[in-house]
């Protein structure tokens, strides 16, 4: 699994890369508290995290962002 950060109105958001696209992980979790929404939180969180958003990929259907129309926030990292 690939996360990484982009910007959306001058906030930092944190996305999951896939073969599709980019997953928005907050569009994606909306309403599920456990899920983090930022890179940070992401890497604190450690083994569960990764699990929890392992599941929110793949569990996810909704539509993709497009990478190549993201602003990028940082580097994106590879888990």
């Amino acid at each position: 699994m690939k996360l990484m950060t982009f910007q959306r109105n001058k906030i930092l958001q944190l996305g999951i890369r896939t073969e599709a696209d980019v997953i928005d992980v907050a569009q994606a979790s909306e309403g599920h508290r456990e899920i983090p929404l930022t890179t940070d939180a992401a890497v604190r969180g450690g083994a569960q995290t990764l699990k929890v958003l392992q599941g929110l990929q793949d569990k996810f259907v909704r539509d993709y962002l497009n990478e190549e129309e993201l602003q990028p926030g940082s580097q994106g990292s590879e888990w």
